[in-house]
């Protein structure tokens, strides 16, 4: 499992940017958002979690390559798979 940590999410889409490099299909992402409301309290206060394979089989995610950096995978909030409180997110490597 790899741990992102997203400071905000592309607001005007709402989305997030994920580059998943030569990582295998079976590897899973556990994403949090950290972007917070003047309160302090979180937009997204559960996480995240999607697949390699779960990003490569929706072809309709947005490409972008900016310079040498690599290739980033603009996936909808929406369509991530959110973590309920309580559940268990300890995954052995």
């Amino acid at each position: 499992m790899t741990i992102l940590k997203v400071q905000a999410p592309i607001w005007h889409n709402k989305s997030v940017g994920i580059a998943i490099g030569n990582k295998a299909d079976e590897e899973v992402f556990h994403i949090e958002i950290q972007a917070v409301r003047k309160n302090g309290s979180r937009y997204y206060p559960n996480p995240f979690t999607i697949s390699v394979a779960e990003i490569k089989k929706k072809r309709r995610y947005v490409e972008e390559r900016r310079g040498n950096k690599p290739m980033l995978y603009i996936v909808p909030i929406s369509e991530l798979n959110e973590s309920k409180p309580g559940e268990d997110q300890t995954e052995s490597s």
